[in-house]
Order: C-alpha cells, then structure tokens, then sequence
C-alpha cells in the first residue's frame, strides 16, 4: 500500500515541529514563564497535520483499496454510490465510526467515548484554526476549558477573545495532537489483528512496531522521554528539559 506513506510521513511531520519547538522553547528565545508547556508556532501545522494523517490513513486503509479487498465483510458488500458518497461527503468523524466498524464487523469506536472523544475535540481545533473567526465560537469554548484541564491549552485572563488561540499554540498541544491521531490509528491496526483481517494493516504493524510508541510525558518520565526522542528523531544528544 504505497499511498500508506502520506498517512506516516505527516506523522513524521508532525514528530519533527515537537522537536523543532523544543529545541525553540528550551532556547527561551521568547523568555517564556512556563517554559514546560511554552507557546510555539509549531503548534497549529500540528493540529492540522495530525487531522490530516488520521483521514488519510482511513481513506488509504479502506477507500483507497476497494470493497473486494475485504472479502466476508460488511464493506465488501458496500455499493460503488455508497463507497463514492464515503469519499466526497463523509466527515471524517463518520469515516472513523462507520468504515471501521464494517470493516472488521465489530464496532472500534465509540462517539461518547475515549479515544474518539479526544479526536473529536481535535477535528474541532483544527477546524477553528483552519476556519479561523478570530473571537472564540461559542461551540469551541468547552473545549478549550477541557484542554486547559488537561494541561494542553493555557489559560488566559477572560476577555471577549481569551486570547484562545495564542492558548492553544503549545508545546503540550503538539504531543497531545500526536498521541490522539496515533492512538486512532492504532486502534483501527488492532482490531485488524484482532479479527485477522485486513493484512496490509497487520503487515505494516509487524513491520513498524515501534513507530506507534506515543510521545511520553517529559516531566514525569525524562529518561523515557528522552530515549522517545532518540529514537524516533535520531538526535544523537538531548538536553533534558527544564523543569520552571
């Protein structure tokens, strides 16, 4: 499955703006108060690429590939209107609770929990970046209190804008968006290997074992977080980070 590269080299992407705005963050070139979740510019192509890798792989996993490539399955049975329809007008939310599940005949997702939650919450963000209104949408305010809880979005004093986007422009808002598409895409491999369908799935999890290793947390694991970096960024000395 040549067209599985756009999936993984926006992953890869997306794992070299983390390290481009640690290298920025833990320079202090802003002189930032909390340098352990800092405002980076790397933050937003994140939100956007991690998007953008997660639909991808589904749409290389299942559309790309056509309906006789899962035999016995309900999507084999799906009609060429029904597969046209799941490309050109689908959101990408529907894609990842309908193809999975007829794919693999089971359901992989679920709206109301985790981890679709999460990626819900980051389609969202990346909509408002992508559809920016400068003021905050009312639709996005819950989310952006969310992510404050989390620890990925910063809070600013309260004013008609809230500054939400500067907010959201984080070190921890990079991992966050990294780990939620992987997780996504993980899932959808799992249950590949689970059901035992789907063997160009199973193949590249057989192939790639390590490459779905999310980013770990710096500040309460260093060493994982710095053998993390090693591995999948290549750099041969880090830095560990400071803790403010």
């Amino acid at each position: 499955m040549a067209a599985s590269i756009i999936s993984i080299e926006l992953i890869m992407r997306v794992r070299e703006f983390y390290t481009m705005a640690y290298q920025e963050i833990s320079s202090d070139k802003r002189k930032q108060v909390m340098p352990d979740n800092g405002i980076t510019d790397y933050a937003i192509p994140s939100y956007i690429l991690s998007v953008a890798a997660v639909e991808a792989f589904v749409n290389e996993s299942f559309l790309a590939l056509g309906t006789r490539f899962l035999k016995g399955s309900s999507f084999e049975k799906l009609s060429d209107e029904e597969i046209k329809e799941f490309r050109e007008k689908k959101s990408l939310r529907n894609k990842l609770i309908q193809l999975p599940k007829l794919a693999f005949d089971q359901e992989v997702f679920n709206s109301s929990q985790q981890p679709f939650q999460d990626m819900n919450y980051l389609i969202k963000v990346r909509d408002s970046f992508v559809h920016y209104k400068m003021a905050i949408e009312p639709e996005y305010e819950g989310i952006h209190d969310y992510l404050v809880m989390k620890g990925v979005a910063r809070k600013s004093p309260n004013d008609p804008n809230r500054f939400w986007a500067q907010d959201l422009c984080t070190f921890e808002g990079i991992r966050w968006a990294h780990n939620t598409a992987l997780v996504i895409i993980k899932n959808i491999i799992d249950t590949a290997i689970e059901t035992n369908r789907h063997p160009i799935l199973i193949q590249m999890r057989k192939q790639s074992k390590n490459f779905f290793d999310q980013i770990p947390e710096p500040h309460k694991d260093q060493e994982r977080w710095l053998a993390w970096l090693k591995f999948h960024c290549k750099w041969a000395k880090i830095d560990k980070p400071k803790v403010s």
